[in-house]
């Protein structure tokens, strides 16, 4: 199972070229073990203007 905060390529592949990789939030509190609370990670250039209320810009190395 995929642990909190692991980063991972985008499953859906028509959406990688905007949103390359997801991010795991939550992992083990589903029923049945295999859904994933995710959210997808957005590189700066895809946010022409980064409003100051999202959450801090990450780096990924790899």
């Amino acid at each position: 199972m995929p642990r909190q905060f692991e980063v991972f390529e985008n499953p859906i592949i028509a959406a990688r070229h905007a949103m390359p990789f997801v991010v795991v939030l939550q992992s083990g509190l589903t029923t049945f073990g295999l859904e994933l609370v995710v959210a997808p990670l957005v590189p700066d250039a895809g946010i022409p203007a980064r409003p100051r209320h999202l959450p801090p810009a990450v780096a990924l190395a790899g």
